[in-house]
């Protein structure tokens, strides 16, 4: 109707024959015998046009409700869901003992102030174009906070992780904390890299506890030793040796550079200083990764404990507590819950340390893609009025 309107030119309007009664309910009742007709012109389409966007837009809206996730947050003290108790294997035992000081301290925001007190005490050379900083005498209030250290280290407050038993949640907080001491995110905090010692629990001679692949139904995981051990000795045959987290997770997701899309309109987005296609990294590569990959590394690398069920001699060692009976322990569980406290309220301290700069950062970028796409649109503006004048 809009484009039969349009091409008829203006004061051109369409007749629809009506009913008596539907004339008189719509106040086009005119004298004289059926049919009487009602009246549409541009008038009424652009009405017609913008109700239907109004009803639209409270669709979407309605929608964009529907979406949220209105389940009810677990209580961690419940030990289930993400707060389920596991037993971590050799891989992520290796991330948690090498180098336990790499976690950081307890106190994150105590940590960090300690530091600026000491490079202001000490001062900081010029470097990556900012200026040097002179050394100052701190007060003797600063003196003191500073004489009283840094705090204890968090892995050293942790009950239960070094002996691999820990909540889920607990192992995935972990990676963050981590990643925040030892500043391998970055600036966004989106992104973040595998530094050496990640490489050796996860990308070096250490197996996955598990082999994962798709099926055309979907996603399976398996018990690495089954993996390679032949279908004819009670395995599944699928791999010929074992291999480490890092390979399981890149033949998953394999890397790749693509032309970055739209989601709204579907079509390529264009850089307009070069005027070529926009490019984005998907997949994994541990010299950069979406941090979301951390609940992969971790979820290939602990035991359930019906995993423990099935095979108690996982972990099992002579003269110990094996790992199926401890984390079926009410103390032990009461502890592995204490932990995950512990973490949780470091990994705020890390939050409140950080947010501040990655806000900027946001608002930043958010300028930028502001101006970027106002640069498309005055490009595509320009070429239109161009392909119109000649």
């Amino acid at each position: 109707m809009n484009t039969a309107l349009g091409l008829a030119g203006k004061g051109s309007f369409i007749s629809v024959p009506i009913s008596r009664q539907e004339a008189a309910a719509a106040g086009q009742l005119t004298v004289g015998a059926e049919p009487q007709v009602a009246i549409f012109n541009r008038k009424h389409m652009r009405s017609a046009v913008a109700k239907f966007a109004k009803v639209i837009g409270d669709l979407n809206r309605y929608f964009r409700v529907s979406m949220k996730k209105t389940r009810a947050q677990v209580d961690p003290s419940l030990l289930r869901g993400t707060y389920t108790p596991v037993y971590a294997g050799p891989a992520l035992m290796t991330f948690f003992t090498q180098n336990p000081a790499g976690f950081g301290y307890l106190d994150p925001e105590r940590a960090y102030a300690v530091q600026q007190l000491r490079e202001a005490q000490q001062g900081t050379p010029a470097q990556n174009g900012r200026p040097a900083v002179p050394a100052r005498q701190l007060t003797p209030e600063e003196q003191a906070y500073v004489n009283q250290g840094e705090g204890p280290l968090l892995m050293a407050s942790l009950q239960q992780v070094q002996n691999g038993l820990l909540l889920r949640n607990t192992i995935t907080m972990l990676f963050y904390v981590y990643a925040h001491a030892q500043g391998l995110q970055f600036e966004d905090g989106r992104l973040a890299r595998s530094d050496d010692l990640m490489n050796a629990a996860f990308g070096g001679q250490i197996p996955a506890a598990y082999y994962a692949y798709r099926t055309d139904s979907k996603p399976r995981k398996v018990l690495m030793q089954l993996a390679v051990t032949p279908q004819a000795q009670g395995g599944e045959g699928l791999l010929q040796q074992e291999v480490n987290t890092y390979s399981v997770i890149a033949a998953n997701h394999p890397y790749q550079v693509i032309d970055k899309v739209d989601p709204k309109t579907g079509e390529v987005v264009m850089d307009p200083q070069t005027n070529r296609p926009v490019q984005v990294e998907i997949g994994f590569r541990p010299e950069q990764f979406n941090t979301y990959f951390y609940q992969n590394i971790s979820s290939l690398n602990y035991f359930s404990q019906a995993e423990l069920g099935r095979h108690p001699e996982i972990g099992a060692a002579p003269g110990q507590v094996a790992p199926v009976q401890a984390i079926a322990q009410e103390a032990v569980r009461e502890q592995m819950l204490n932990d995950h406290n512990l973490v949780k309220q470091v990994s705020a301290g890390w939050k409140a340390l950080l947010e501040p700069g990655r806000k900027v950062k946001r608002e930043q970028n958010k300028r930028t893609n502001d101006a970027r796409k106002k640069a498309d649109k005055a490009a595509k503006a320009a070429g239109g009025a161009a392909a119109g004048g000649r």
